[in-house]
């Protein structure tokens, strides 16, 4: 996956920072799978036709940091899952959220 272009980075100087996910609309991936066939860095999760069947105007790449799958991401491609790693993902913005505004009123006393 070209991390730069797909905006998986962190830091543009830092190829190795990758973003732990990503949520892409459908519509430009799927252009770009046509477009390019297996040139393009989605390719792989279209090899089915998964993708073209997918329902959701959105998808979502998770970092397989292991590799267990084969590739640097992973796409959960089934809604139960799709809608579980965007639940999990939301509780845990929440909960870094509420920890930082719990430290700013605890540093103002």
């Amino acid at each position: 996956v070209n991390f730069k272009k797909y905006n998986l980075l962190f830091s543009e100087d830092n190829e190795k920072d990758t973003k732990p996910y990503m949520i892409f609309d459908k519509e430009p991936i799927m252009k770009e799978v046509k477009e390019m066939g297996f040139n393009c860095d989605f390719y792989f999760i279209n090899q089915k036709k998964e993708l073209e069947k997918w329902p959701l105007p959105k998808l979502i790449l998770l970092r397989d940091w292991d590799r267990v799958f084969g590739n640097n991401y992973v796409w959960p491609c089934t809604k139960d899952r799709h809608n579980y790693w965007l639940n999990w993902i939301e509780e845990k913005k929440e909960e870094i959220t509420d920890e930082w505004e719990a430290s700013l009123q605890q540093a103002e006393g």
